[in-house]
């Protein structure tokens, strides 16, 4: 009988930050390891270790003062040394374990480890999962990029990535049995003490100006002439309480919420939303963008090409560098009957293109394991 391949999943922030990278991590070992073809193991910063994963205990938090002095003296951010710390942990589980696939998503943690690779002499291939476009420098030829989207591919391939190594693999969702109906959504209000009878206005991501983008949701939704709810949820990060200051200026009072949430109570503020709203000018692959629309909420992103390719023709991208678009068009879908009535035909097609039952075998292959 043939020795089951041993893969380990790496994440320097998981069980400790919640964003997209480390919530792939964690659903996509929950189904390889029920799937049962391969030896899957997570070595990870936060919480705590148990069966088939391993905390890296010499991990620092990024947001740590620890990190954050450290960071200053070598002028590196507080993340670089979460993730250096991480990398010095796991050496000796690599000596000890022996993987045969490693799985990451970070450039600077793929460079030490292909280095240590050179060093030891040890023989895993890396699997590198570009979540935000990212492809590491001197790319090894033994190695495997995941593309989560096709618009990386002319840049994976002006890095000398060779075509045989580039796996076209999308972000996966799960599938979610909750009916969606108007009756569904005011039991979720309901649940989350909203007021029926209000349209909630949903974003999620880090709770920023900076790349989410948050204070442009904010100033857009202040200028409706309608009642509204807006909910920001996210991770805290540096410009999180101008954030909350910004929104307590411009809005009326008890009109929002910003706040980060378990990811088990998330899927009951998708089902509260009337709209989703991403201001990204840019992202990797924008899962909150999927995950929305597999609720079937009317989506609103920016005007850039992943959007596009992730939204089909069933959301909606405009210019959000101009004052007044996204206003507009928010009130647009909550008050268009065509747009609304989409809720089936949103779910469906992100389930057929980015549903693990549908790209399981993707997974699979690109792991060098096959179903025959």
């Amino acid at each position: 009988m043939a020795k089951r391949i041993r893969v380990f999943l790496l994440s320097s922030g998981l069980d400790r930050d919640y964003r997209g990278f480390e919530s792939h991590t964690r659903d996509l070992f929950t189904h390889l390891l029920s799937e049962g073809s391969l030896h899957c193991f997570i070595l990870k910063g936060g919480g705590h270790s148990q069966d088939h994963e391993m905390r890296i205990r010499t991990t620092l938090p990024r947001k740590s003062w620890l990190a954050t002095v450290l960071g200053g003296l070598v002028h590196r951010s507080g993340y670089y040394i979460q993730n250096v710390t991480f990398f010095i942990g796991c050496v000796p589980h690599l000596l000890v374990h022996k993987p045969d696939i490693l799985y990451l998503g970070e450039p600077s943690l793929y460079a030490w480890l292909a280095r240590w690779r050179r060093l030891s002499g040890q023989r895993y291939t890396m699997i590198f999962f570009t979540g935000g476009g990212a492809v590491p420098g001197s790319f090894s030829q033994n190695d495997k990029l995941q593309l989560v989207s096709p618009v990386h591919y002319a840049k994976a391939r002006q890095r000398g990535v060779s075509e045989a190594q580039i796996h076209r693999v999308p972000h996966f969702l799960n599938l979610h049995k909750d009916s969606i109906d108007d009756q569904t959504k005011r039991e979720s209000k309901a649940k989350l003490q909203l007021n029926p009878d209000v349209p909630v206005i949903l974003s999620v991501g880090a709770l920023d100006a900076s790349v989410k983008r948050m204070d442009y949701v904010i100033e857009e939704v202040s200028k409706m002439d309608r009642p509204f709810f807006l909910v920001l949820l996210g991770e805290e990060e540096t410009g999180t309480p101008s954030i909350v200051k910004l929104a307590a200026q411009k809005l009326p009072p008890n009109s929002f919420l910003i706040k980060r949430v378990d990811r088990e109570l998330l899927s009951t503020y998708y089902l509260a939303a009337d709209v989703f709203v991403l201001a990204s000018l840019e992202e990797g692959f924008g899962l909150v963008m999927a995950e929305a629309m597999a609720f079937g909420l009317p989506v609103i992103a920016n005007d850039f090409a992943t959007a596009r390719y992730v939204l089909g023709d069933l959301g909606c991208c405009i210019d959000m560098t101009k004052p007044g678009n996204l206003c507009r068009e928010i009130t647009r879908a909550l008050l268009d009957p065509d747009i609304k009535s989409k809720t089936l035909e949103r779910r469906e097609s992100i389930y057929k293109r980015f549903g693990w039952n549908e790209l399981q075998k993707d997974y699979l292959k690109m792991f060098s394991v096959s179903e025959d």
